[in-house]
């Protein structure tokens, strides 16, 4: 059953950061909506669009079933995020031994 969400049938998300929270996020908000995947590692990306996630939140399969979220990387291409109606950050905490 396909999830939905009032209002948000023309929204644009972009995830900022596609890691252990972010892309699982990522591939939840698709499902309704367009959404942009942006990390700054280039070498993340590249596995995503070949179908690996070292991280192990999705599997392939999973990966190859999101057809509504396209990845961007490096600054330069942060530019594809402006015209989204929602932003949602993930990014790591690193706990220290103190």
């Amino acid at each position: 059953m396909k999830p939905t969400v009032t209002g948000i049938d023309n929204a644009r998300i972009a995830v900022i950061g596609l890691g252990h929270v972010g892309l699982p996020l990522a591939a939840e908000f698709s499902r309704v909506a367009d959404t942009i995947g942006f990390d700054i590692n280039a070498k993340r990306i590249k596995e995503l669009q070949a179908g690996h996630d070292r991280t192990r939140e999705l599997s392939a399969d999973e990966l190859a079933d999101i057809p509504r979220l396209r990845y961007a990387v490096k600054n330069e291409n942060l530019t594809c995020v402006r015209p989204t109606s929602i932003h949602q950050f993930s990014f790591t905490t690193r706990l220290r031994d103190h």
